[in-house]
């Protein structure tokens, strides 16, 4: 059966999916010019790994509703000890249909995610067991030419740098916040080679890019939900490479020493180590290439063009993409009815997993809220079968028919139906509109007369009690609605 918790969290995995599938194509289009810094490219590859995962939790951005209809559940409790026995308990033949349910897509969607997140966080445990012991063997390296060039340039830096030495990898890595582990044939390269090579590690660590790998790696295999996690996990791991020359090749003052040295290095790779197979990272030989010609080339300079573009850039990205996906849970409930109990009048909550809360004090209305938030009076819909509720984009929640001391709201109730839920600075209205033909219009939480309102075409007129036009709404076929805003209230 759904519940609430797997009713958001699968909601949230499917808005991450939909951000994400927006968010990084366009940033890989975005990145396609040559003209940008390799810092410009990183902080938006950055801004697209991780806006997916916030954009879906800020407050007050447009949503996407999808109803799912589950089976019938019925859930009611009380506010205080002594009016249960005003409320009708649920039978056991419910309860037993209950436990019988099969589980919602929901369940499953969440079921899956957690598995899969389960098995990619295990495997990033055994490739860092894997290169942890790879690399258990590693000696020390403090003495010959290449210890006085990472003395040399680390003598302005608080921390000392360890240099290391294994045979188990095949070209150099930065290890945690303070060591190089390079392979036994780096030793042999000239000096001028090799303070390139010891720049760049310098750069990997002074970024803490092993810890910004971690981090991407999570979200990649927690997330593996949106597959394009992947891409921009690859693109950042790019970038940093690209952003490692440059700085290397800033320090030095030598980029052709540094690009004839990626070019030596890359003939050490045989693809047989056992670290590179736990780690998976290396340079293929493409980004190589890339790699040379950056180093070689003028165009990755930074400008400051480019640093005001990646300060707007991201946020008029974020107002185009703000969107969240919420999927409401509309569960059909078996008939529950409260009659008065002793000391006064029946007093409940009616709870489904749509998210929707009323509390009820004999046949009134006390409070109504849909996921915490407030349900206004302008989305509580009175008509002569009962007060429905609507979510703030106008989706239907289901409706109470409250009678004489009490209420009842169950499977019988008539149908969901499809309304439109606008405001303007004159005030509230609502269409019960199923895309082709208005059934009801409301003004505020009121219906309106039939004689006050016609629909032709696709052109709805609201009427003043005199007959005289007060507003026209246009109705697009399938759904939706236009209207030229009213600016103040004209309808008597």
């Amino acid at each position: 059966m759904t519940t609430p918790l797997t009713a958001s969290l699968t909601a949230y995995l499917l808005t991450v999916f939909v951000h994400g599938a927006i968010w990084i194509p366009l940033t890989a289009l975005a990145t396609r010019t040559r003209s940008l810094s390799w810092g410009t490219r990183e902080r938006l590859w950055m801004l697209a790994m991780i806006a997916p995962l916030l954009t879906p939790l800020l407050p007050g951005v447009p949503s996407l509703e999808l109803s799912l209809e589950t089976a019938p559940v019925a859930r009611v409790r009380s506010t205080v000890t002594e009016s249960l026995s005003a409320m009708s308990p649920v039978s056991p033949d419910q309860q037993t249909n209950e436990s019988e349910n099969l589980p919602g897509w929901p369940t499953v969607v969440a079921a899956t995610w957690s598995l899969g997140s389960l098995l990619g966080i295990g495997w990033l445990v055994t490739a860092s067991l894997l290169w942890r012991f790879a690399l258990r063997a590693r000696r020390p390296s403090v003495s010959g030419e290449l210890a006085r060039e990472l003395a040399h340039l680390t003598s302005d830096r608080r921390r000392r740098v360890r240099l290391t030495v294994s045979s188990k990898i095949e070209s150099p890595v930065a290890l945690g916040p303070d060591e190089i582990c390079l392979p036994p044939r780096a030793l042999t390269l000239p000096v001028s080679d090799a303070r390139g090579m010891l720049a760049h590690e310098l750069a990997h660590l002074d970024r803490h890019d092993g810890l910004r790998r971690i981090a991407a790696l999570l979200i990649e295999r927690v997330l593996w939900i949106q597959p394009l996690f992947r891409l921009a996990r690859r693109r950042l791991a790019q970038i940093a490479e690209h952003r490692c020359d440059q700085r290397a090749a800033e320090v030095t003052g030598d980029p052709l020493s540094l690009a004839r040295c990626l070019l030596e290095v890359a003939t050490w790779a045989t693809g047989s180590g056992l670290a590179k197979r736990a780690t998976a990272f290396s340079a293929t030989e493409s980004l190589l290439v890339r790699r040379v010609q950056s180093l070689l080339s003028e165009a990755s300079r930074p400008s400051r063009r480019h640093l005001v573009l990646s300060c707007f850039l991201g946020p008029l990205l974020a107002s185009i993409v703000g969107l969240a996906v919420r999927i409401e849970v509309m569960e059909p409930v078996q008939a529950a009815q409260a009659s008065p109990g002793r000391g006064g009048p029946a007093m409940g909550w009616i709870t489904t997993h749509a998210g929707l809360e009323v509390r009820i004090r004999g046949s009134e209305v006390v409070e109504a809220r849909h996921h915490g938030e407030p349900i206004p009076e302008s989305r509580r819909l009175l008509s002569s079968s009962g007060i429905r509720f609507l979510s703030k984009t106008g989706h239907d929640l289901g409706l109470i028919r409250l009678e004489e001391g009490g209420f009842r709201f169950g499977s019988e109730m008539p149908p969901r139906g499809h309304f439109i839920h606008a405001e303007d600075p004159a005030g509230a209205f609502t269409l019960e509109y199923d895309g082709r033909d208005v059934h009801s219009v409301y003004l505020g939480n009121r219906p309106l007369p039939s004689r006050l309102w016609s629909q032709d075409g696709q052109s709805l007129r609201i009427l003043r009690e005199n007959g005289e036009l007060d507003f026209e709404v246009e109705l697009k076929p399938g759904g939706g609605i236009r209207w030229t805003p009213r600016p103040y209230p004209s309808h008597s």
